[in-house]
């Protein structure tokens, strides 16, 4: 038996727990003990509540000491103290405690003036995190008259004396344990509106630490506390920080049962796949408001359920499909990519200004109280999903280039607040934008239509989807009709609900399908047909190929089947051939989208130039130079004035560009 009591007959909460466990959880520490890892419901037992209400701000610690304790004592003979001690030392950093609160608020509820001191639970998102430090528990003190040497808990000010009354001076600590400050933020899917996320401080320690990720979604337990902001004159300031004194985390994934569907939602979409109605299935219920459009909806729900690594991981061809609407204003390619937040939950709506702000890789943020953090950017921070980018034409140049890279590797590495971050990011780009001159020109070449975009960012779409107005799924009546119809009966009976494709999706996601040497070989059959179609200047790349088997590995997934075939690459190829059609290209005769292709059309910043040449000439053909690098600085292809001086300069040298009276004229016919 443990005793319950100290040497002043006082009940030490530590002990009374360690009873209880070796009373009622036996079969588990000895379990535990194996393991490393020990669970706890905070309702299993009325003597949890009743510790934790009296001991708020030490629960952490006490509940830590007494599960390492009852492990130690059920595991180990108890008449053999150095080897008790010795397995403490051993479990204190190893062992994983996992306590279970019921969620009892939202963060954006939490306010000091109803929550101070109190556990609260909730679900937040890891925003951001500054370099982990550790903190002593317990440390030798050494007497400043007799030199004795007194373990006791660690404390900057100790007021004990020794027992010769001498003054006693920090020695050296003994126990310490890792802490990290870190910022947790709301769960918030899209940050294209005007209402920031609520965010607040959170210090987590132990085992957390190494287990909490930047952008992790957590169910956190906590003590909400008020500490200081800073010290002045060797006073507390008046301001304090709102923090989460962090008791445990739980990923949200790991215990949210809701995440997957149930056995008769599995089995309703196995029949459907059985009757061949899977895959249209799901297309009728996704973006049902939109007319037509099935083929880019298909690709959408692609990328949502994503591919796999095939070949080697890091190193071959990557999980993320990534899909670019390009066209004219008003043909819903925002409208279908947005409906995404209703069927998925690992991804966010961002505008060109919150990707400025935010940053794609990382940034340095400084915390409440003056530490600098890293901030997780967009890729890394929905790892594993997708985020969607509007207005894609009007990022700035600085953030395409961030972005190339991890399109291919699924990878982001910055330094950033003293610290080399590096992460995955193997997240698939949704992206939505209007051609250089607002409406597509069918009298000039893709490139020229998509003039702010380098090639090598382009060919990285996986595939990109041309919106017209004068296409023949474009009926402004039909539109309209369609539009009212879904208005007044919303969406259908008889189609799948946003739920349930939700929870498809998940579900789909965990399949890893084995990829054939059939499908390989009917892949690798199909492009080299096309290559002697092609021929050089019009050939295939790699790239092609790549996208087509990410495609049928997503489609393989969405037939609910455990290996990729010769038939989910032959849809995958109709696929890529539709998009590929949308830009009036014939895939059968050879022609696809990649850099050879791009190579031989017009300069997208020459375009520039002369768009903004054209638009401004006086009736001799002469423009202002001032006026001129104005207007070229509208179309966002250039990242500095300098870059377009050094740009006119080359026209002048190559004989394009001539100046009379302090006015040039251009000519890029010559």
């Amino acid at each position: 038996m443990i005793m319950l009591s100290d040497n002043q007959g006082k009940i030490v909460p530590e002990n009374e727990l360690t009873q209880y466990f070796l009373t009622f959880r036996t079969d588990d520490l000895i379990e535990a003990f194996e393991t490393h890892e020990f669970t706890v419901n905070y309702d299993e037992n009325e003597i949890i509540d009743l510790i934790l209400n009296e001991n708020t701000d030490n629960f952490r610690t006490i509940l830590h000491s007494s599960i390492i304790k009852s492990i130690v004592l059920i595991n180990v003979s108890d008449d053999n103290v150095s080897l008790i001690d010795r397995g403490k030392r051993e479990l204190r950093n190893k062992i994983k405690i996992k306590l279970v609160f019921p969620t009892n608020i939202n963060i954006s509820e939490l306010n000091s003036q109803e929550h101070e001191g109190f556990v609260v639970t909730f679900e937040a998102k890891v925003s951001n995190w500054s370099k982990i430090r550790s903190v002593t528990t317990k440390a030798i003190y050494e007497c400043h008259s007799c030199g004795e040497m007194t373990t006791k808990d660690f404390s900057d000010k100790i007021n004990e004396k020794c027992h010769c009354n001498g003054r006693l001076e920090f020695y050296k600590p003994i126990e310490s344990e890792d802490t990290r400050r870190i910022t947790l933020r709301e769960i918030v899917d899209d940050l294209s509106g005007k209402r920031l996320p609520y965010t607040i401080s959170a210090d987590i320690y132990g085992y957390t630490v190494k287990d909490v990720a930047l952008s992790d979604k957590l169910i956190v337990t906590g003590v909400f506390r008020s500490v200081p902001l800073l010290k002045e004159n060797g006073k507390i300031a008046k301001q304090f920080i709102p923090t989460i004194q962090v008791i445990c985390v739980r990923n949200i994934q790991d215990v949210s049962s809701n995440l997957l569907p149930n056995k008769d939602l599995i089995d309703k979409f196995k029949k459907l796949e059985k009757e061949k109605k899977l895959i249209d299935s799901v297309i009728d219920g996704f973006a049902y408001n939109i007319y037509k459009k099935r083929n880019e909806k298909k690709a959408i729900l692609c990328s949502l359920i994503g591919s796999k690594w095939i070949g080697q991981h890091g190193k071959g061809n990557p999980p993320m499909i990534h899909v670019l609407f390009v066209g004219d204003p008003d043909t819903y390619k925002s409208t279908i990519m947005k409906y995404i937040t209703n069927v998925y939950d690992n991804c966010v709506l961002a505008d060109a200004t919150t990707v400025s702000n935010a940053g794609i890789k990382a940034s340095a943020v400084k915390m409440d109280d003056g530490r600098m953090s890293i901030q997780a950017g967009l890729l890394p921070e929905h790892n594993g999903g997708v985020v969607f980018l509007d207005e894609f034409g009007d990022l700035k140049q600085d953030i395409y280039a961030d972005l190339k890279a991890p399109m291919v590797d699924g990878r982001v590495s910055k330094h950033v607040a003293g610290e080399d971050f590096n992460a995955k990011a193997e997240t698939g780009i949704l992206a939505s934008m209007n051609p250089i001159e607002g409406v597509y020109d069918n009298n000039k070449t893709i490139y020229e239509n998509l003039a702010r975009l380098e090639k090598p960012l382009i060919t990285r779409f996986d595939m990109i989807f041309l919106f017209l107005k004068s296409s023949p799924d474009y009926d402004s009546f039909e539109i309209r009709k369609h539009f009212k119809k879904c208005d007044i009966n919303g969406k259908p009976t008889e189609y799948l609900t946003d739920e349930e494709i939700k929870l498809f999706i998940n579900y789909v996601k965990t399949i890893d399908p084995e990829v054939t040497n059939e499908a390989i070989d009917t892949a690798n059959n199909f492009f080299e047909e096309l290559e002697k179609k092609g021929g050089e200047k019009s050939g295939t790349e790699t790239r092609s190929e790549n996208a087509v088997m990410k495609i049928a590995v997503a489609l393989a997934r969405w037939h609910m089947s455990n290996q990729v075939k010769s038939n989910h690459v032959n849809e995958a190829i109709d696929l890529f051939r539709y998009a590929l059609g949308t830009l009036d290209l014939d895939m059968d005769s050879g022609q696809v989208l990649n850099e050879r292709a791009l190579k031989k059309t017009k300069d997208g910043r020459r375009e520039a130039i002369r768009l903004a040449y054209e638009s401004i000439k006086d009736e001799n053909g002469y423009v202002f130079p001032d006026e001129l690098v104005e207007k070229i600085k509208e179309y966002k292809v250039f990242t500095t004035v300098g870059a377009i001086k050094t740009e006119l300069n080359t026209l002048r040298m190559e004989s394009k560009l001539s100046e009379k009276n302090n006015m040039y004229k251009i000519d890029l016919s010559i």
